[in-house]
């Protein structure tokens, strides 16, 4: 939460506690490697997850900043720190919402430049973007440091005349480091999520009728592991709980409901 926010307000939390969630994926894919070994030498392994260790990868780059710039990370908005001590945007309004971008020089200076061959054939030429070649620029000087900072002036000019999506589609022909920030109606309506069956109808009887929910992260060609039930209702599984794994008898059922105790 720290490094999530504006550096004048309040930290932000995201979604979620992911803590769980990475441990538990860090978790499997080290079953997964440990199987594969046990098939290769017929040998056992020990999984150990650390999730602390799990969760530090969402962190980006802010756990070895200290060892590398003796540099604690904090949170600065729209911006991202660089190693040089200055920043750059990497959330951009746009016509419909943001989009992620970064400008980028040296070696990922090409989809800079791509980027700004798009905005001259849109009618959108700026001199100044026009006359550098990216892929030549140092961005860990402070005169690399300040023609991000001119440049980015006709960048959000441009940026600001189209939609998500028309930004997104040309990112993807012209190799430029650039994404959506999606909201949810994004995530719904999103080509390949559909083209893979992610969301999926579950029936409610409480409710009579059925609603989409979530699917699989993955697909399998073996057992589904989509979730084919709702979320439960209140005391729906006291039987199996209290019954079926603590050894609770149903007339200790019985008298828990009636006592109030569940």
């Amino acid at each position: 939460m720290h490094l999530t926010g504006d550096p004048d307000r309040a930290p932000v939390r995201v979604t979620v506690p992911q803590f769980g969630l990475h441990m538990g994926a860090s978790g499997a894919t080290g079953a997964m490697i440990a199987h594969h070994h046990r098939l290769l030498t017929s040998e056992g392994q020990y999984v150990d997850v650390s999730g602390q260790e799990a969760v530090s990868r969402t962190l980006s780059h802010a756990p070895s900043f200290w060892n590398l710039n003796q540099v604690n990370l904090s949170r600065q908005g729209v911006y991202r720190p660089g190693i040089g001590g200055g920043r750059s945007r990497t959330t951009w309004p746009c016509k419909d919402g943001y989009v992620n971008y970064a400008l980028s020089a040296g070696p990922l200076g090409g989809g800079t430049n791509s980027l700004i061959q798009w905005m001259k054939e849109e009618g959108y030429h700026d001199e100044f973007l026009a006359s550098l070649d990216w892929t030549q620029i140092d961005t860990n000087n402070e005169d690399g440091l300040g023609l991000m900072q001119k440049a980015a002036i006709p960048i959000q000019e441009f940026f600001i005349t189209k939609t998500k999506s028309e930004l997104y589609e040309a990112a993807v022909q012209r190799r430029v480091l650039l994404f959506p920030v999606n909201a949810p109606d994004d995530i719904y309506s999103e080509v390949q999520l559909a083209a893979r069956g992610y969301f999926q109808n579950i029936d409610h009887d409480a409710e009579g009728q059925s609603f989409e929910y979530p699917g699989s992260f993955i697909q399998s060609s073996g057992t589904s592991i989509t979730p084919m039930a709702p979320a439960p209702t209140l005391g729906e599984h006291n039987n199996q709980v209290y019954v079926g794994e603590l050894g609770f008898s149903t007339n200790d059922l019985l008298l828990f409901r009636q006592s109030r105790t569940i």
